[in-house]
């Protein structure tokens, strides 16, 4: 059973999946930087235990921050970057020796972040369009650089509507991963057309989002059918945490909460 606050109030009422366990960490060691806080965090997934660092920034942010689908993700960690990490764990079998890259990671790119430490891919890009959200990928990546083994991890920042400024990457990838990242209908078409630039010919891409009010569907309907397919059930524990959280949390909205997924396979030439 799932247990809930009900002092907690908050505009984001519901914060996440408790998939992940953080701890912060009490900084002895010239890391910290004035803006962010460090923290410890851990998730078992089969009865195998993993961990790494990441730091949440802390300054205050401006309203134009806060504003335009490049910066949402320096707000928080969303359900949905949460699940996607915890599903790409569970499959990480499937990246050894594969190159992947993260688009819209915000501020953690954790998805890509876990790939990076325990798949041993051969290579992983965490990516996002925001300046502040790179510079604190960076620090988590200075962070855990004695966790990636030889997995060559880099992160940028990734306009997906600036095709020109990433050219060296078409058909790069054998994997791309997103989260949380159909909200901003201005931005589907240049999404889709950078998943389509990147992955190789045979490539599959994971996207993970709510159906937030029909922007799920709207970007389904908007890649080329035979190559995509959705799935509302896709992981036998998360559909757990959803049913409970459904059932018994006032403060879970299916529609805003619950992540479907998309597997976008490009067709091999």
């Amino acid at each position: 059973m799932v247990s809930f606050d009900s002092n907690s109030v908050s505009v984001r009422r519901f914060q996440n999946f408790g998939l992940f366990k953080s701890i912060k960490i009490e900084e002895d060691d010239g890391k910290v930087t004035g803006k962010v806080e460090w923290y410890e965090y851990r998730m078992a997934v089969d009865d195998k235990e993993f961990w790494f660092f990441l730091s949440h920034v802390i300054s205050p942010f401006k309203t134009d921050d806060l504003i335009g689908f490049n910066n949402t993700g320096n707000v928080c960690i969303w359900p949905s970057e949460e699940v996607l990490a915890y599903y790409l764990l569970k499959n990480s079998v499937h990246f050894k020796d594969k190159s992947v890259c993260e688009l819209g990671g915000g501020m953690t790119c954790l998805a890509g972040l876990v790939v990076s430490i325990y798949s041993e891919a051969d290579e992983v890009l965490l990516t996002d369009g925001n300046e502040t959200c790179i510079e604190n990928v960076q620090l988590i990546l200075e962070r855990n650089q004695d966790k990636f083994g030889k997995t060559v991890t880099n992160s940028r920042i990734l306009n997906w509507s600036e095709l020109d400024s990433f050219k060296e990457y078409k058909s790069k990838f054998d994997f791309v991963i997103c989260s949380d990242c159909l909200f901003f209908q201005e931005a589907i078409d240049s999404l889709i057309e950078t998943i389509y630039f990147i992955l190789k010919s045979g490539g599959v891409a994971f996207i993970l989002a709510p159906s937030r009010n029909g922007t799920f569907d709207c970007f389904y309907n908007k890649l080329h059918s035979k190559s995509a397919e959705r799935f509302y059930f896709y992981d036998d524990y998360i559909w757990k945490l959803h049913s409970e959280n459904k059932t018994y949390n006032p403060n879970y909205s299916e529609d805003l909460h619950y992540p479907l997924m998309i597997k976008i396979h490009k067709s091999k030439v």
